[in-house]
């Protein structure tokens, strides 16, 4: 043992440049972590909720709660999976699509194929899942719309229920075109305006700073109407479904939404496969939280139960 060492203090110990320097940014992070306070914790029990404002506001359905998540915007957060999933209808341990487990998607009547495609609505074949759903869900008037969110794009939903379908699409602007009697008169509607409008989003590009292309929306409006008046009772095939009504909004209605700064390039991180992921939330988009580098689909971890952390907000 060198005669040096034994003339220096036990709880000194000689360390390189670099060692000191690893030790320091060790603190730091521990610093960090430590400077972060629970938000909530518990099983998301939906989609985000949404209310049209300036801005959106969105709030976060726990079964311990619900929290407004507006407010995170600008703070480093910290999203964890702690483990758990339980089917939002039996508490199954596995979630296979939506927050249901796979036995609940094959026999739930809002886990049936026709509700992505209402056009194959088969209740006239007396095989739906669930009539009392049926006649609150599906057998009630429903509009067609157009709205702009990556593009033009053709889309239907529950009369009443437009502005949270716009929202969670990530739509910038939209514009109601028709109503009809039922989801399945809708379906086939909507299904006649894909040979003229796409029915399809890019997340992607729909996640990116863009302006909405009011002028596009308006002549895909009147385009749409002049192919209806074309086609007049012929627009829909089955006779008792041919009543619709032409709605008179003529001037898109505008969505802003609480982001920051859009990413430039759009990654999707998977909460699951990572277990937690940390950054700073730079905004709130459709149903995706949006950080520096990267975007979470909340939606996609319904029946996960999650933790939020999150720093003060710098000012």
């Amino acid at each position: 043992t060198p005669l040096f060492s034994l003339l220096l203090p036990s709880s000194f110990s000689l360390l390189s440049p670099v060692s000191s320097i690893l030790i320091f940014h060790s603190k730091r992070m521990e610093d960090t972590m430590s400077a972060m306070a629970d938000i909530a914790s518990g099983f998301i029990l939906d989609k985000m909720r949404s209310t049209l404002a300036e801005p959106v506001e969105y709030d976060l359905v726990l079964d311990t709660g619900k929290i407004s998540v507006n407010s995170l915007i600008g703070k480093k957060i910290t999203l964890e999976y702690q483990g758990e999933m339980r089917c939002l209808h039996c508490a199954d341990p596995k979630v296979f699509n939506q927050g249901y487990c796979f036995r609940c998607t094959q026999k739930l009547p809002q886990c049936d194929f026709c509700i992505l495609s209402p056009e194959k609505c088969h209740f006239h074949l007396g095989t739906c899942r669930d009539e009392d759903f049926a006649q609150s869900h599906c057998f009630i008037p429903h509009v067609i719309y157009l709205s702009f969110s990556s593009h033009v794009k053709v889309g239907l939903t529950r009369k009443g229920n437009e502005m949270t379908r716009w929202i969670d699409q990530g739509a910038l602007a939209a514009v109601p075109i028709m109503e009809l009697k039922n989801r399945r008169a809708a379906g086939k509607a909507e299904s006649t305006m894909k040979k003229w409008f796409s029915d399809r989003t890019s997340w992607q590009k729909m996640l990116k700073e863009r302006e909405p292309d009011l002028d596009a929306l308006i002549q895909a409006r009147s385009r749409a109407l002049e192919e209806i008046e074309k086609m007049g009772t012929h627009f829909l095939e089955n006779e008792r479904e041919r009543e619709f009504k032409i709605l008179d909004q003529e001037t898109p209605t505008l969505i802003r939404y609480p982001v920051e700064r859009h990413p430039e390039k759009v990654k999707s991180m998977d909460l699951k496969k990572l277990g937690s992921i940390e950054g700073r939330l730079m905004g709130i988009k459709g149903q995706y939280f949006v950080f520096q580098e990267s975007v979470v689909n909340l939606r996609k971890y319904q029946g996960f139960r999650v933790k939020i952390g999150s720093e003060p907000k710098i000012s």
